[in-house]
């Protein structure tokens, strides 16, 4: 008795089939891998914005940021007062942080937005290669009224009043934000443009931030629209 085999069409057929639902599965698993890192990064961001509250109420001052905004201090600079220790500090001497994991962020920075965001095209990050595992956390920025206020403020006793965690977000991008709090009025655009909002699609432009302190006049806009954006 003869056996009958699969024809060519039926094959194609079936190649097609396969075809069509790879094409239906494989971009909602992706979007489904971002939207767990998105929620990720703000559950992470959630945890260390409790250990920099609890950090203040025992120092009563904001931990200081560094030069390049980075969670901890940058490697190559050799721990100059300007790039030295920063979150660092949730986790030693006294653990308000059980471990760093908290602080890596899921979508690893390849990039900065230029000065001109919204309209510039990004531009890769200037990180010294040993810095590779500090770009890789989340930044963190602290002010007071005027701008930044970093390790090595020669006047010791400016505090910061509020602080900012971002996430580069699914663009894995991030932001020259000096640029968006020192900006003339209506500049509430950009500042909205800055952060991730899904709704533009999962892998839209703009960061995740996370905003703590006593807001100031500089940033009021920004520190508003990330507030709304956190709940």
């Amino acid at each position: 008795m003869k056996k009958k085999g699969f024809t060519l069409i039926e094959l194609l057929i079936v190649v097609a089939i396969i075809a069509i639902l790879a094409a239906i599965a494989v971009p909602n698993f992706l979007e489904a891998q971002v939207r767990s890192k998105v929620s990720r990064a703000k559950a992470d961001m959630r945890t260390t914005a409790t250990a920099i509250e609890s950090y203040t109420v025992d120092y009563n001052s904001y931990i200081k940021s560094n030069f390049y905004s980075y969670a901890f201090a940058v490697v190559s600079q050799g721990g100059a007062d300007g790039f030295g220790p920063v979150l660092e500090k949730l986790t030693t001497p006294i653990a308000y942080l059980t471990s760093g994991s908290a602080l890596k962020d899921p979508f690893v920075g390849r990039a900065r937005y230029a000065s001109s965001f919204p309209d510039g095209p990004p531009v890769t990050l200037v990180t010294d290669p040993l810095d590779a595992e500090v770009a890789a956390l989340y930044h963190y920025m602290a002010r007071d009224e005027t701008g930044a206020t970093n390790n090595d403020t020669s006047d010791k006793s400016v505090k910061a009043k509020w602080w900012f965690l971002e996430s580069c977000g699914p663009d894995r991008c991030y932001h020259n934000i000096s640029t968006i709090l020192n900006g003339s009025s209506g500049t509430f655009p950009e500042i909205l443009k800055s952060q991730y909002d899904p709704t533009n699609g999962t892998v839209s432009q703009g960061s995740i931030f996370r905003v703590g302190g006593e807001v100031t006049t500089l940033g009021h806009d920004f520190y508003r629209a990330c507030q709304t954006n956190q709940r």
